[in-house]
């Protein structure tokens, strides 16, 4: 995968409303080019007229994911005793809600972490746990990994660099049992260096397309997959390697005259603070910020914003000082940014 790099100086994939049978009718006529082989496809004109409706609702039922409604629909329908093509497009409205319904017994989350023995190298790995009881397999195909770093210096300069591959990494992986040791795959090794950086917010995301998910031998279509995405927080080795709640970063802003600091003597300590804010008390410091920031002025609250971009996870754009007073008042709920991030002092930092 190409490393992302500095300039100088936001995954679930949701169908259409008729994933399921207009997108690629995997139904009706036969598999997507990822779903599990079909023998024959299926001719509309053979589907018995008084299933039809059943079928309808069967269809509305799966393509709006009401998956508890689906499986009465179905039951009802296979009560009937329906043949031929009737009963095989059932079947494989059966399918996809037991793909859904195995899907749902995994976790899956990535992580990353430093590589032992490779200063400065990292790896991301896709883990995941399963509460089923026996081994589930994920044929899933290409996938789309979306790298990015959000690097910022003790001064407040921001550095963003992005890079994305797609990976074939996802076919023929067994998630083990519940009671197991859980499933890690690495997906990609990569470097990590910010010269400059007081910390990097290092975010990965992956986009899954549709596949297969087995059990017993058995295939069934997936159309969703959902992944966790991680967003750790790498700090520099000289920092102090405390996590921080809000109150230190509160108690620097009530100092006497630090709104008389020149930026030079302000954004250091000010960032300082803001960084080591572990994940758990960003909520609770953009309230107390919301609240202190009602006593100063517009060029005082304007100081703040390397603090707030880092907190309210906010990089591309730019606001006057009344638009960073509504954010900080909504909390940065504008924000496309998982609230995902974790405090990690690795062996080899950002520098």
């Amino acid at each position: 995968m190409a490393t992302p790099q500095f300039p100088s100086c936001r995954p679930r994939l949701r169908g259409a409303a008729l994933a399921v049978v207009a997108l690629c009718m995997p139904l009706f006529f036969g598999g997507c080019a990822s779903g599990p082989p079909v023998a024959k496809p299926i001719d509309l004109a053979a589907i018995d007229d008084a299933f039809r409706p059943a079928l309808a609702e069967l269809q509305a039922a799966v393509n709006a994911e009401n998956d508890e409604v689906a499986r009465g629909i179905l039951a009802g329908i296979l009560t009937r005793n329906p043949s031929g093509d009737t009963l095989a497009a059932a079947q494989r409205f059966g399918a996809v809600l037991e793909g859904r319904n195995l899907l749902e017994t995994l976790h899956l989350s990535l992580d990353t972490e430093s590589v032992p023995g490779e200063s400065g190298r990292r790896r991301v790995l896709l883990r995941s746990n399963s509460t089923a009881s026996v081994p589930i397999e994920l044929d899933l195909g290409a996938a789309l990994l979306r790298h990015r770093v959000v690097a910022i210096s003790p001064a407040g300069t921001e550095r963003i660099a992005a890079a994305s591959q797609t990976t074939g990494k996802l076919s023929g992986v067994v998630v083990p049992p519940a009671g197991e040791p859980g499933l890690e795959l690495e997906l990609d090794s990569y470097p990590l260096t910010s010269p400059g950086a007081i910390a990097a917010r290092d975010g990965w995301q992956l986009e899954i397309y549709p596949g297969v998910i087995r059990s017993g031998g058995t295939a069934y279509p997936v159309e969703e997959v959902v992944v966790e995405p991680t967003d750790r927080v790498l700090l520099a080795r000289e920092l102090p390697k405390a996590q921080l709640d809000q109150q230190p970063l509160l108690d620097f802003l009530a100092t006497a005259g630090v709104f008389d600091k020149t930026p030079e003597e302000f954004n250091p300590p000010l960032l300082e603070r803001t960084v080591r804010i572990a994940e758990e008390h960003r909520e609770a410091t953009l309230l107390a910020l919301s609240e202190f920031s009602a006593g100063i002025d517009d060029d005082q609250f304007a100081r703040l914003e390397p603090s707030l971009r880092w907190l309210l996870k906010v990089t591309a754009e730019s606001y006057r000082p009344a638009e960073w007073r509504t954010l900080l008042e909504r909390g940065g709920t504008h924000t496309a940014s998982a609230d995902l991030g974790r405090l990690e002092l690795p062996d080899a930092p950002p520098n």
